[in-house]
C-alpha cells in the first residue's frame, strides 16, 4: 500500500469520526466541537466540551503499537485531558477510553 494511499485512507476515516463524535458526543457530551490537528500532532483530532478537551487518536485497523500507545498515555498524563481511540471495525466506529484498550 503506498503512502498517500494510507494518508488518504486515514483522513477520510478521521473526518468521518469528526462527524460521528459532533453527532454522538463524547464521555456523555453531546455539544461538541471537533478539530482535525495538522500533521496528527500530538493526535488526529481534539474534541472540546463543557471547557474539558478530548484528544482522539484515529486507527483504520484496531491495532495500537506500543510506542504509540506509551506516547498517549504520557500526553494523557501531561495535559490531564483524556485519551480516546477511534477504530474502524467492519463499518463501524468503536470509540475506547486508552486505558480500556487491550493489546493481543
Amino acid at each position: 500500500m503506498s503512502h498517500k494511499y494510507r494518508y488518504k485512507r486515514g483522513r477520510k476515516f478521521e473526518y468521518r469520526v469528526m462527524r460521528y463524535i459532533e453527532k454522538e458526543g463524547i464521555d456523555g457530551k453531546k455539544n461538541v466541537a471537533v478539530f482535525r490537528l495538522a500533521g496528527s500532532k500530538p493526535t488526529d483530532l481534539i474534541a472540546i466540551s463543557d471547557g474539558k478537551a478530548y484528544l482522539i487518536e484515529c486507527k483504520t485497523n484496531c491495532y495500537l503499537p506500543p510506542d504509540d500507545r506509551k506516547k498517549l498515555k504520557e500526553l494523557e498524563k501531561i495535559t490531564g485531558s483524556k485519551v480516546f481511540v477511534a477504530m474502524r471495525k467492519e463499518r463501524s466506529i468503536i470509540m475506547k477510553k486508552l486505558d480500556d484498550i487491550v493489546q493481543g
